[in-house]
């Protein structure tokens, strides 16, 4: 049973990816309605989870911390405006890469020493990336690149930032809500910035569907896997999300990827891999 919330987890994390981009792409919604009704569903699913568990309305307001909300906010406006130009499998791509490499430099600041083989592992990943982001061989919006890496520096700060609630004695999941509920408050400033606003009722069932489900209840079964996970198994493990993304994209949303695409995808996932891997040691 447990393989299977593992596995519903990794899967709800590539949903989140197709979800965004093809509701934005088929502008069923615009990228700032459907951020605030993905958060906005997200933070009520995940207080509704807490409740249930704490039984105290009161202690949701202790939970999470306005820094985690920042840097919450910054991982989902990040990811929608990436959305509007970017393939479901490339942005999960560059979102993760930059996740990791966020954590990388964090550890790097608080001390962390890399070995060799870790530093090689870590140059090959970067000149995989820049080979795969030049134009000639990727046409990408490099205003939608940008996006999505400062959604990869929001979720990576977020990352770190969880070891600091988990010292307090905050679990994941109610850091998490906690943090989802303070970003909530942001939704009616998200909406006023919208420059030209998009709805349906079919955009917001599935932004709706995404917050809730594939967000809040996907890391709901992922921290719940991290309970008999390995830290390093589950961040290994991660590595799965931008291929089942690509896979899915291509099935789904009908996406396509060459063979230099492909290639470099693989190289900075299997270079990713061997520097997680290193961490054992």
């Amino acid at each position: 049973m447990r393989y299977l919330i593992l596995v519903c987890a990794l899967v709800c994390f590539a949903l989140n990816s197709l979800f965004t981009r093809y509701v934005i792409n088929s502008q069923l919604l615009d990228e700032y309605t459907y951020t605030g009704l993905r958060l906005a569903s997200g933070a009520a699913m995940l207080a509704v989870i807490l409740i249930a568990s704490d039984k105290s309305v009161r202690k949701l307001s202790g939970y999470g911390s306005w820094y985690g909300a920042i840097t919450l906010l910054m991982y989902l406006v990040g990811f929608s405006l990436a959305y509007t130009a970017l393939d479901a499998g490339f942005g999960a791509l560059i979102l993760f890469t930059s996740v990791t490499l966020t954590m990388v430099v964090g550890g790097l600041l608080l001390g962390q020493r890399l070995s060799g083989v870790q530093w090689g592992a870590l140059v090959v990943a970067l000149i995989s990336l820049s080979v795969l982001l030049n134009p000639v061989v990727s046409d990408i919006s490099w205003p939608a690149v940008v996006a999505m890496v400062i959604s990869g520096l929001g979720w990576g700060a977020y990352s770190l930032h969880g070891a600091t609630l988990s010292e307090r004695g905050q679990g994941a999941t109610q850091s998490t809500a906690g943090s989802f509920i303070k970003c909530s408050l942001f939704v009616p400033i998200i909406l006023l910035f919208t420059p030209s606003m998009v709805f349906t009722w079919y955009g917001a069932g599935l932004a709706i569907i995404c917050g809730a489900i594939t967000s809040g209840l996907g890391y709901v079964m992922w921290y719940q896997s991290l309970i008999w996970l390995k830290a390093d198994t589950a961040a290994t493990l991660q590595l799965t999300v931008p291929i089942i993304t690509l896979f899915l994209g291509f099935i789904l949303l009908s996406e396509s990827i060459s063979l230099i695409q492909a290639v470099c995808a693989a190289v900075i996932l299997v270079s990713v891999g061997v520097y997680l891997k290193q961490k054992r040691t």
